[in-house]
């Protein structure tokens, strides 16, 4: 994560590791190397 990369969890805390995944309106944990940031999906591009 030093790198500039975030993981992204789903409210359970799984990883989420592929955009087909996730659902419009899903609520997501972004991790980042310093904090974290709670997101609401709102578009989801799978191509």
């Amino acid at each position: 994560m030093a790198r500039g990369y975030a993981m992204v969890q789903d409210k359970s805390g799984a990883l989420i590791k592929n955009a087909q995944q996730l659902k419009i309106g899903n609520a997501v944990n972004l991790v980042f190397e310093k904090g974290c940031a709670d997101a609401t999906i709102i578009h989801v591009k799978t191509d």
